[in-house]
């Protein structure tokens, strides 16, 4: 059957990678891998879906290793992910590894279909999902969409990876807060950290990251010659990084928003005038206000003839406007109806069912459901709460525990 062909080619690409000769047999054995799991039903790959992970993982390490032109290899990745899928809106483990490989072979295109489905549910059940994989897909998919200078959507995929309730400080959240930064800044956006990151990991991007933070400052001085003098001094810094490219693009940034800002000042003005207030040579100035306008980031007019240039008002289009509110109305129904199913998936888990019967008082009132694995939990129950909002207190219920272990 398929799925026995594929278990032996599995074998095959693990022993194929040991033999670093046989760059043939590697390759044959890779795409064959890839051809019979894209051919496959759900049902047939279910018995061996845990090894998935492991198996994508090998895949990618040998096309990157073996130097395999990706381009024929990425479509089947990527017939694999939908086989494996019990829905579209359902995030697998195969994510994280064919985003990587994406961003390895700089075939950015090839993973946006997948990155713009917008996923809503995991199957922890199946693929035994870690934070660590939810956490490696976000953080590619922010780099892929920089890479492709689409910013703001970039801002949201580093933002979900910052607000993973987590207190290990994994180089994905450094890397991530780094990004998140510089996306930011080429968005043309101010620096707006989630409010609900987990304090530990909050101290520590801001006492170990603080070149970063220092950039955006001086980048919203608006002062481009102290902002070439910054990335300059700190070159090193960000190139270690691997964040150099990023960084290198924020002076043509910081014009693009300072030509922007003439609009409310100015109807018409001369490209030379726009050089001086820039603070930009004009041969530099006007490719860059050429690509605004081809972008339909600057609404004005230029004469290249006279070398003027005249602002024009912007106008509002209802109608695009009506459509982006009906789209995200249909997405956060969309959303609330996924919050019902696992709402109503949690209260009808044994797990939570078990834990009402043991505390319901406590864990409805107090939020103390957790504490029935703890050495003291029968006697702690005993004791009458006088003080609802000292028990709320995380320390004073830690101080409790200290005097219990005293005695």
């Amino acid at each position: 059957s398929g799925l026995l062909i594929f278990l032996f080619m599995q074998k095959l690409v693990e022993l194929a990678k040991k033999q670093s000769r046989l760059n043939d047999f590697v390759k044959n054995c890779t795409y064959c891998a890839l051809q019979v799991l894209a051919n496959l039903s759900r049902d047939q790959i279910f018995p061996i879906i845990d090894g998935l992970s492991q198996f994508s993982e090998n895949i990618a390490s040998i096309l990157i290793e073996f130097r395999i032109d990706a381009r024929q290899a990425l479509p089947f990745f990527k017939r694999a992910i939908r086989a494996i899928q019990a829905n579209s809106k359902e995030l697998t483990p195969m994510h994280s590894h064919f985003a990587k490989l994406c961003i390895q072979t700089k075939k950015y295109c090839y993973a946006l279909d997948i990155i713009n489905e917008g996923y809503m549910t995991i199957d922890q059940e199946s693929y035994h999902f870690e934070a660590i994989d939810i956490m490696s897909y976000y953080y590619y998919t922010g780099f892929i969409l920089s890479a492709v200078e689409e910013h703001e959507r970039a801002i949201l995929a580093f933002r979900k990876v910052l607000v993973m309730p987590t207190n290990i400080f994994h180089t994905c959240i450094s890397s991530s807060y780094k990004k998140f930064i510089l996306a930011s800044l080429l968005a043309g956006k101010e620096i707006n950290m989630p409010k609900n990151i987990t304090p530990l990991i909050k101290m520590f991007l801001g006492k170990l990251h603080y070149v970063y933070t220092e950039l955006a400052d001086v980048f919203w001085s608006k002062n481009l010659k102290k902002l070439l003098e910054f990335i300059e001094k700190n070159k090193e810094h960000f190139m270690n990084d691997h964040n150099f490219g990023m960084v290198e693009q924020l002076p043509d940034k910081l014009v693009q928003i300072r030509i922007k800002d003439l609009r409310s000042t100015y109807i018409t003005l001369s490209l030379t005038d726009i050089s001086n207030k820039v603070e930009k040579p004009l041969n530099e100035v006007i490719p860059i206000i050429q690509e605004m306008l081809l972008k339909g980031e600057l609404l004005a007019t230029l004469d290249e003839k006279n070398k003027m240039i005249k602002f024009i008002n912007e106008e509002i289009d209802l109608a695009q406007i009506v459509q982006q509110l009906n789209e995200q109305n249909i997405n956060v129904q969309t959303l609330m109806e996924e919050g019902k199913k696992l709402d109503y998936q949690i209260q009808t888990s044994t797990k939570f069912m078990k834990r009402q019967i043991i505390d319901p008082e406590g864990m409805q009132q107090f939020g103390m459901g957790y504490m029935e694995d703890m050495e003291d939990y029968q006697s702690i129950r005993q004791i009458p709460i006088h003080n609802n909002i000292l028990w709320k207190n995380p320390k004073y219920i830690s101080f409790w525990f200290s005097i219990r272990k005293k005695k």
